[in-house]
């Protein structure tokens, strides 16, 4: 006998007959999507099972997948079952305690199940076994720990379609696994494929929940007239509509700061930026989660003064950007300083030295080319300085300038910004009027310089548990290049260079060797290219005469064919009298053999004009514990021709380099004696304006510093501001440049046994004698334990030599 439906005493022990409401069955599932959406988001941004970001990152993805995708899920499902056609009092009620713990069953378990398998970018079939089958329990255990919970019901379940759902739960989770983490592998996880992910893991936690309520039945427990206090399933509707509006909100600002990331790469690409590419051991590449690579805005453009002044790797404040780079110790003290002063005169605001709009007296000395290059090079550390903050490096590690500048920008048409843009003529205006002054010529695309780095094993683990990836640059190469707006081609290339150029600086081993030492002048500028080794740009191309060092007598063999063209010399070789220098028997032939190898390598005509410097050079060499003692020593054929065209150039062997960065390179190996020199050089430029800086603390333009900071900083910047624990910075303010003040004690320290190295800005190759420092100046560098006078200057290296033996025979043509 069917007892009656509104009894709620006639139904004690037995099974009350239920039905589903569609409705609820289906927003059950876009409810889970949402939490599996928001977890797959923040998953595939985990570089790393270690470091504070990923565990924020296996914390926020856990959290989400078991309160919502499966835990709101559950309940809102359980709501769409309705006991005997909905009647009031026979609804299901929830208890507490089961309740509450049911939530925090996945929270706990999950981050163990994602650790398990994203700490690591190498697949493994056992790594994925063991976290779909901890994923298939955390869902599995969260439900019948729920059903556990229900207050006024026991619940009687099929076997069968337990064991079936368990199976559901462990296929689908190991395919929404596999599939999620072989596409973040290799950096193929757009949105629109995670997407299927998630609705892969939506589906699984539905699948399992609806095969093991099918098979559940609910049997009314003994009726209690006493008041009870248990969650109502309106209320545990409530707290999934509040978990799912939290998730969506994530969601939401996942996408907007994506959005943002987005809009300032692309807009970096018609900048001035800076921007680090650091390797692994493997030769795999260091980008953001996001797929970027770490970089900073240096300024809005490079403001190049004349037709001449054109900013590459050739210009006197790119050279002085290379060695800054290797000498970043020199630099380090002065950087907070470096940043006041850019605040202080409203520059940082701006990002675009010598470009106020309002003020031009921001910049002393206004147009000075020398103001707007120091304002220039301060910018430039600065940047680095932050880019140095962001990948969480001091910044002595954080890399060394790459010697090629890449052009971005270069797949994207420009949108009018008053770039490359000229006034239109009226007809009202005066033809013959002398026109007015163009503005300094600004090109409108941007370029990107490169600090290069290559990491350790322990360096390799501590920036991907900060939040970095390391991939193989195949994977990345697409991303890569439509944010930068660059060739795919071309970006790879750049690549390749640089992981070779970041394992070391390849200079000549020790012994004798023949060189040539070949400029021609740069077009539209006045400076020249060398010509060097394309695989080791520190080289010229030369050839060893298997000699290890000189004998006595051999620097005297060489001395006799001083001044003599190449061609002269193989003639003279090829006629040679033996016996007039010990050993000539064997040294003669030999010179003869590897200079027509040096002509075949270079294969060009002009080479037989050539002039034989018959000196010895020392040049840098490779050091290592066997030969740190020994030099590599150079006998050089110089020529400065117009017309060369080094027909091996073309051939991949050899390229033209600008001849002051090949230069630069000779002063930039360990122990180079040039170091204290460079730093004494940058302590007379910047340590004037920084020490009346120093001077300036708590004046009025260091509150005006201050408001000009809070400005320029990003809003987000700002709000951290406010935290407890940010460390607060002080900051000084200047408003001139005077390069001849007197300096700071405290600002530069020289120590003679690191050889910390500083670099000036040389203009073109007009050298000038530098000023001679006066007492006061002589005194203060003598507390710091330092030499005076000539040592201000770098020391004559080979190139030096080489350069003023082939300029004088040109002007003398």
């Amino acid at each position: 006998m069917t007892p009656n439906p509104d009894d709620l005493k006639a139904w004690e022990g037995l099974i009350v007959p239920r039905s589903f409401q569609p409705w609820l069955v289906a927003t059950s599932w876009v409810v889970s999507l949402v939490g599996s959406q928001t977890t797959v988001e923040l998953l595939s941004r985990l570089t790393a099972g270690r470091g504070w970001y990923n565990i924020y990152l296996l914390g926020g993805s856990s959290t989400v997948m078991g309160s919502v995708a499966i835990w709101s899920m559950h309940f809102l499902a359980n709501r769409a079952i309705s006991l005997n056609h909905g009647r009031p009092g026979f609804q299901i009620d929830y208890s507490y305690g089961c309740t509450a713990a049911s939530i925090f069953l996945p929270i706990t378990v999950l981050p163990f199940a994602f650790w398990v398998v994203g700490s690591t970018e190498q697949f493994s079939v056992k790594r994925m076994v063991i976290s779909g089958t901890v994923v298939a329990g955390a869902i599995c255990g969260m439900h019948y720990l729920g059903q556990q919970g229900i207050a006024n019901y026991d619940c009687v379940y099929r076997p069968e379609l337990v064991v079936v759902s368990a199976l559901i739960a462990e296929a689908a989770s190991l395919l929404a696994l596999k599939v999620f983490f072989n596409l973040r592998k290799s950096w193929t996880d757009h949105w629109y494929k995670r997407v299927p992910v998630a609705i892969v893991l939506a589906t699984t936690v539905s699948g399992m929940h609806w095969t093991a309520s099918v098979g559940t039945n609910y049997r009314l427990r003994a009726f209690d007239d006493a008041p009870k206090k248990n969650l109502s399933g309106w209320q545990s509707m409530i707290i999934v509509i509040v978990l799912s509006i939290s998730a969506c909100i994530i969601l939401m600002t996942i996408a907007i700061l994506c959005q943002v990331t987005r809009k300032r790469t692309m807009n970096r690409a018609q900048q001035v930026v800076v921007a680090c590419a650091t390797f692994d051991s493997e030769g795999r590449l260091m980008t953001t989660a996001e797929g970027y690579l770490p970089s900073e805005k240096i300024t809005d453009a490079f403001e190049e003064q004349s037709l001449e002044d054109i900013f590459g790797i050739g210009h006197p404040v790119y050279t002085w950007l290379f060695r800054a780079t290797r000498n970043w110790r020199t630099i380090l003290k002065l950087i907070p300083r470096m940043r006041s002063h850019l605040r202080a005169n409203s520059i940082l605001k701006d990002s675009r030295p010598g470009t106020s709009s309002d003020d031009a007296s921001n910049f002393p000395n206004s147009p000075s080319d020398t103001s707007y290059s120091v304002t220039f090079r301060e910018l430039f550390c600065v940047a680095a300085a932050s880019l140095a903050d962001q990948v969480h490096q001091p910044l002595d590690r954080i890399g060394v300038l790459y010697d090629k500048m890449m052009v971005t920008g270069t797949t994207k048409r420009f949108r009018d910004h008053g770039r490359f843009s000229q006034r239109p003529i009226f007809a009202s205006d005066d033809l013959e009027a002398a026109p007015p002054q163009p503005p300094p010529v600004v090109f409108g695309r941007g370029k990107l310089l490169f600090l290069v780095r290559r990491t350790n094993r322990a360096d390799t683990a501590s920036l991907r548990g900060a939040g970095f990836r390391f991939s193989r640059i195949d994977y990345v190469l697409d991303f890569l290049a439509r944010s930068m707006q660059v060739n795919r081609d071309e970006l790879a290339n750049y690549l390749a260079g640089m992981y070779e150029y970041s394992k070391t600086q390849k200079y000549l081993d020790p012994g004798v060797y023949i060189a040539c030492f070949a400029l021609r002048p740069m077009s539209l500028t006045k400076s020249f290219e060398i010509l060097v080794r394309k695989s080791a740009r520190a080289q010229l191309p030369a050839i060893s005469l298997d000699l290890a060092e000189l004998k006595p007598g051999q620097a005297d063999f060489f001395a006799q064919f001083d001044g003599m063209t190449a061609a002269k010399v193989v003639e003279s070789l090829e006629n040679y009298r033996f016996g007039r220098y010990s050993g000539d028997s064997e040294l003669a032939p030999a010179f003869l053999r590897y200079l027509k190898q040096l002509l075949r390598l270079v294969n060009d005509p002009c080479f037989f004009s050539a002039v034989f410097y018959g000196r010895p050079c020392s040049a840098p060499c490779s050091l290592s514990q066997e030969n740190s003692a020994r030099q590599a020593t150079l006998f050089a054929f110089y020529i400065a021709d117009a017309h060369l065209t080094a027909k091996a150039a073309e051939c991949g062997q050899l390229m033209f380099s600008p001849f002051n960065l090949f230069n630069d390179r000779q002063r930039c190996y360990d122990g180079c004696p040039d170091h204290e020199a460079f730093a004494r050089r940058m302590f007379r430029e910047f340590a004037p304006v920084l020490k009346k800086e120093k001077s300036m603390n708590g004046s009025n333009s260091e509150r005006r510093a201050s408001n000009i900071e809070s400005l320029a900083r990003p809003a987000v910047k700002r709000w951290f501001s406010f935290w407890p624990f940010t460390k607060k910075k002080t900051t000084d303010a200047s408003n001139t440049i005077h390069p001849d003040d007197a300096s700071d004690l405290n600002l530069v320290q020289v120590n003679s046994s690191q050889r910390h190295s500083a670099i000036v800005v040389r203009s073109d190759f007009a050298v000038e004698e530098s000023r001679r420092p006066s007492i006061e100046e002589i005194q203060e560098l003598r507390a710091y334990g330092c030499a005076t006078g000539a040592e201000f200057d770098d020391t004559k290296n080979f190139a030096d030599v080489l350069w003023e033996a082939a300029l004088a025979r040109r002007g003398s043509r």
